[in-house]
């Protein structure tokens, strides 16, 4: 909101609590250009018929992962809610390569059945795929390449993945999204 004058946000949070610890200790400040939902994030998905510049999904960390904002279908509704030069930003907690990363290739393969262009973000480690990590997935509505020989893009581009990402595992459903199970392998030293 301070970078971005003519920015509005919408946050959605399951837990109200985490609001006012936010604002108790980490000085969230009210803005009528802030509107935070107490509500679960695919609900207001269901219901929501905004449409967005960016989406960031920062729920896909800890022992129990909300599978409902992991799925083929979910991201069909966030694409649908996207601006056509859209991006959503999913941030998650797994390794790429190996067994430890199962759950990283089945997120990375259900977005590409969405958006046409998927990068792959290794926050600490660029070159280290086994090791369990932040890592962020850009997903880009458009088709255009993404243009990475930007000054502003230069910051990043070190730590796009330029390895292979293994076509092993499926897309995530509704009706299929063992995350739990990927999670509890990712922990695994």
């Amino acid at each position: 909101l301070r970078a971005l004058p003519e920015a509005t946000l919408d946050v959605v949070e399951l837990d109200p609590d985490v609001t006012r610890i936010a604002e108790e200790h980490f000085a969230l400040a009210h803005d009528p250009r802030l509107k935070i939902h107490h509500e679960d994030a695919r609900v207001f998905l269901n219901r929501d018929a905004a449409t967005y510049d960016a989406v960031f999904l920062d729920v896909f960390w800890g022992r129990a992962i909300p599978f409902q904002l992991a799925t083929l279908e979910c991201f069909q509704r966030i694409a649908a809610r996207l601006s056509a030069d859209g991006v959503l930003l999913v941030n998650l907690v797994s390794a790429i390569e190996g067994p430890r990363g199962e759950f990283f290739r089945a997120e990375y393969a259900t977005l590409r059945r969405v958006f046409p262009q998927v990068l792959v973000f290794p926050v600490l480690h660029p070159d280290d795929g086994a090791r369990p990590q932040n890592v962020m997935l850009v997903a880009l509505r458009a088709a255009t390449p993404a243009a990475l020989d930007s000054p502003e893009a230069g910051k990043y581009v070190s730590h796009l993945w330029r390895g292979n990402v293994a076509e092993d595992m499926a897309p995530l459903t509704d009706d299929f999204a063992p995350v739990d199970q990927y999670a509890a392998r990712n922990r695994e030293p």
